[in-house]
Parts: C-alpha cells; structure tokens; sequence
C-alpha cells in the first residue's frame, strides 16, 4: 500500500512539474526573453520591483489554481465551457473574452515567430522569409497533435529556458553590483514611493497575461486530478517565475 502510496505521489509531483513548465514556457515569451518586460514593468522601479513581481505571479498562480479546479469540479473540458460557467446566466458574454483571446494568441504567437525568424537571421544569416516559414511549420506540427504533444514539449522548452536564465542571472549577479547595495541605495533615494506603483504594474501584468491561462487549463485538466495536484503545480509555477 505504501509503495501504490508513493508511486501515486510522484505521480501527482510529475503532472504539476509538467504544467508548470508549461505555464513558464507559456510565458517565458519574446518580451521577457530580451529583458524587455522585466524592465519596463518591474526594475526600473527599483527595489519595489520584487513586490510586484511576486503579486503578479501569485495572482497569476492562484487565478490559474482556481480555474483549474473549477474545470475539474464540473466536468468542464475547454476553456469555454469555463467561461460561460463563469458568466453564467450571460453565458454569451464569453464571447467577448473569446474575441480578446483569438486576438492576442494572433499578436502573441505572430512575434514569437517574426522574433525567432530575427534570431536565426541574425545569428546564422538563414533568410528572413524562410525562417519564418520554418517556426511556422514548427508551431504548426506542435499544435496539431494534441495537448500531450504540447505539454511535453513545454516541458523540455521551460528547462532549458529556466536554466540558461537562471545561468545568465546568476552570472551577471556575481559579476556586476552587489543586488542588496543597489537596493539599498535605491531605497535611500526614493523610500516607498515607487511601491503603490510596482503593486499595480504587478496586478496589470497579470491581467495581461491572463491569455497564457486557457492554454494552461487545457494542458492542466486530463493530468491535474485533486486540488492537491493543483496546488503542488502551481507552487512549482511561482517558484520557476
């Protein structure tokens, strides 16, 4: 019993270990590959930048938790039966949220292919045109078989992305300035000023990217059972942010 106990635990940790790295490679897109959405939403506010990171991603993290939940309470199989669940009894202003979705999946997933066409031209002289047609084919053959498909390689993707941030992080952190004196002198100059504004950078930055989470809850619902599944999942999610 205690063996079935323990296969059934690792079990429970391999599927939440498999959405969250679905979750950060969902997320981990062209902005915050280049720095760009880390800096505009978070450091250059100083040290209250760390408080609106963790705000985001707790917000992101639980809304996620609990649509997960919500899926798996009422037998719900796709986002929009979620949605209409939620808008319920005006079920048909899940339309709107539906209009807003296929809108920003169309922005979201046309740069990161534009981006990655830039990257293999830039750093292996391949065409533009052809790059392009090449990440539209990988995209392609990764969308069309199944969320299982998607997950695994969300899974691989999110490694290998955590780890060479996690590397480059931990690089320039042991090379440039000390983090605690730059927050420490950040703090000396402006105090709690910036906080009200990191706060709200992190509610905002959650809302947005609030089209990362129906993705996440499809890919979420055929392996993440119990609310303890979705708890394990979305811890591994905030932690890997």
């Amino acid at each position: 019993m205690k063996k079935n106990e323990n296969t059934k635990l690792n079990r429970s940790w391999m599927a939440a270990f498999s959405v969250a790295t679905t979750a950060f490679a969902a997320h981990a897109g062209g902005g915050f590959a280049t720095g760009n959405q880390e800096n505009t939403w978070f450091v250059s506010l100083g040290w209250p930048a760390i408080v609106g990171v963790a705000v985001a991603m707790l917000l992101l993290a639980m809304t996620i938790r609990e649509g997960q939940i919500m899926m798996n309470s009422r037998g719900l199989k796709t986002y929009k039966e979620l949605f209409e669940c939620l808008f319920h009894p005006f079920d048909k202003v899940e339309l709107l949220f539906e209009l807003f979705f296929n809108i920003m999946v169309l922005m979201v997933v046309a740069s990161c292919i534009s981006g990655a066409a830039s990257a293999l031209t830039q750093y292996f002289g391949l065409n533009y045109y052809l790059g392009t047609f090449v990440i539209g084919l990988v995209v392609l053959f990764l969308t069309i078989f199944g969320v299982d498909l998607i997950r695994r390689a969300s899974t691989y993707m999110g490694i290998v992305i955590l780890v060479l941030a996690v590397s480059i992080y931990t690089i320039g952190l042991l090379n440039g300035h000390n983090l605690l004196d730059v927050m420490r002198v950040d703090f000396s100059v402006h105090g709690w000023s910036q906080l009200p504004k990191a706060v709200w950078n992190g509610v905002t930055y959650s809302a947005f990217q609030w089209v990362t989470v129906p993705a996440i809850l499809v890919c979420g619902t055929s392996v993440l059972k119990t609310k303890q599944d979705c708890d394990r999942s979305m811890a591994l999610t905030v932690s890997a942010k």
